[in-house]
């Protein structure tokens, strides 16, 4: 394993988690999007399948951009956590080394 920096390690870490946190938050936003506004249907009026099915897709599109979003801000969580891990193994190993009698 390379050695890393423990505060590249956070920071690409807190990076990941942000974007998880964004890909939430803009999800909730689309939930909140009640379905008949979103796929532009107006009540009591003959529905056009050409403008649902366009809003469909882009509903279906941004559901899968969020999706892609989250995964890689879990994979630069993931990342971040084992760069940290091995700056504190690099920290430990260098702590833990014995003195080389030459040396002296």
């Amino acid at each position: 394993m390379r050695r890393g920096s423990a505060a590249t390690g956070l920071l690409v870490l807190l990076v990941g988690l942000a974007m998880i946190g964004l890909a939430f938050w803009l999800a909730y936003q689309m939930f909140l999007v009640p379905p008949s506004q979103a796929l532009k249907l107006v009540p009591g009026e003959v529905i056009d399948l050409g403008a649902t099915a366009t809003s469909l897709i882009q509903v279906v599109v941004k559901v899968v951009m969020l999706v892609l979003m989250a995964g890689f801000g879990s994979l630069f969580a993931n990342r971040g956590i084992k760069l940290y891990e091995a700056s504190l193994a690099a920290r430990a190993a260098r702590s833990h080394r014995p003195e080389d009698p030459d040396q002296r």
